[in-house]
């Protein structure tokens, strides 16, 4: 299971093994979290946990608008954002084909997005 965290001062993926898992976090929660960062070949690191607990729920966080060249620039990594654009081509991945893949053009240049 892997997720996104975020607070003011950025975001972060979290990965959770399936056998240390104890609830499915849901967005609003407020957790604690043990494990390890780690630095994968993606341009942010992510945190391998080996132990989370709920702390408290909150109101779920809310959409920052961005366009696609902020969401490219790498600066909104992991973060909720909302975007607009024009959907230019749309396929199924050829490698998992119950997802499909988006390309969207707008402001700032071509977004790909993979959708269930």
């Amino acid at each position: 299971m892997a997720f996104a965290v975020e607070d003011e001062s950025g975001a972060v993926v979290l990965h959770c093994l399936t056998s240390t898992k104890t609830f499915i976090p849901a967005p609003g929660d407020m957790i604690r979290f043990r494990g390890k960062m780690a630095m994968p070949e993606f341009p942010r690191s992510c945190a391998l946990i080996n132990k989370m607990e709920l702390v408290t729920h909150g109101p779920p966080p809310t959409a920052r608008t961005a366009t696609i060249g902020e969401i490219l620039s790498g600066r909104l990594d992991c973060r909720l954002i909302r975007t607009t654009g024009t959907v230019r081509d749309v396929c199924r991945c050829d490698i998992n084909p119950q997802w499909t893949i988006l390309v969207i053009g707008g402001e700032g240049g071509i977004l790909y997005a993979s959708v269930p």
